[in-house]
């Protein structure tokens, strides 16, 4: 069994399809996969899999009919991952600007995808 997790699924129109794939295409890495599927479990079934490039010239070339699922892989790129030291650094540079704590706290956490009330405790002890 496949693991979806991270995976990207929406559906899309036809006739938006060319442009939603081509805003795709210049704002995710080339090499990312994807596929586009119309008219599942029907006669007309049919898969598009390729790079997010590749499928974007695809359907510039070939008119979509019908409406698509788009399937788009997670991002593999692992994202440096900072210490507390550099988070709670972050944190005091934005209480230096004029932030308070709390916004700061707040603000460094979604930002780093890191708990809040981690940071919070992290902060906190130190």
């Amino acid at each position: 069994m496949s693991d979806f997790r991270g995976t990207s699924i929406f559906y899309e129109a036809p006739h938006r399809l060319a442009k939603t794939l081509k805003t795709l295409a210049s704002v995710l890495p080339a090499d990312r996969q994807m596929v586009a599927a119309r008219e599942l479990t029907k006669i007309h079934e049919e898969f598009v899999r390729g790079t997010v490039s590749e499928v974007s010239d695809y359907f510039a070339e070939n008119a979509p009919r019908g409406e698509f699922v788009i399937l788009i892989s997670p991002n593999t790129e692992e994202a440096k991952q900072l210490s507390w030291k550099e988070l709670i650094a972050l944190v005091n540079d934005l209480v230096d600007q004029g932030e308070s704590k709390k916004d700061a706290i707040k603000k460094v956490a979604k930002e780093h995808n890191v708990s809040k009330n981690e940071l919070y405790d992290e902060y906190h002890q130190g």
